[in-house]
């Protein structure tokens, strides 16, 4: 699987030249994909009993809810507090002068916006991406969340388990996060050591 999904980001290294292009894109949803491709035919193929353990209905819409939520404001919090003290820098936010929404997707716009409106749209953005996203990251969570991860907590434990997942999910995007796609400052550092961590915790 590893190899696999490696060799298809190297070729959309390769094709594309750049990790921040825009002709990257359609590859990388590919390369999302792959987990569950990969779990589909070994379930298909070697273990048919382990479409048991699989939930396929959602959870709590709480929950859900919140996991969109949570990341969105945790993050723009720490921009609130990091901006003004001069230690982030943000193209999506000012808070020199007020409370301003320089650029992005925001549903509910830009310009100056008091705190209220801001927090929704915070708030309504977050869930409105997560939702497109989701379909996406369908790709990569059955395969690694639906499938692997029971296995892995049967063979290991909770704790062991969640945490060689979290790993083995971070590693798998290598050679793209080496090109500098999730930390484009530091980019070993963050392949390595900041998203491993990430995805574990």
């Amino acid at each position: 699987l590893l190899v696999v999904s490696w060799l298809v980001q190297l070729a959309a290294l390769y094709a594309t030249g750049d990790v921040t292009s825009e002709a990257i894109v359609p590859w990388l949803v590919a390369t999302m994909f792959i987990p569950s491709i990969w779990s589909i035919l070994y379930l298909s193929a070697f273990n048919r009993d382990g479409w048991k353990a699989i939930r396929f209905q959602p959870g709590n819409p709480i929950y859900l809810l919140a996991a969109a939520l949570i990341p969105a404001g945790i993050a723009c919090g720490v921009l609130a507090l990091m901006i003004p003290q001069g230690r982030a820098e943000s193209l999506y936010f000012d808070f020199s002068a007020g409370l301003n929404v320089l650029d992005g997707p925001w549903i509910l716009g830009t310009g100056s916006q008091g705190w209220g409106l801001f927090a929704a749209n915070i708030a309504i953005t977050a869930v409105f991406f997560a939702c497109i996203n989701s379909v996406f990251a369908l790709g990569e969570e059955f395969g690694w969340r639906g499938v692997m991860q029971t296995h892995l907590i049967g063979r290991l434990g909770f704790y062991r388990g969640v945490t060689f997942l979290g790993f083995v999910w971070a590693i798998w995007h290598l050679p793209v996060n080496l090109a500098g796609y999730n930390h484009p400052e530091t980019p070993i550092l963050g392949a390595f050591i900041l998203f491993p961590i990430e995805h574990i915790a």
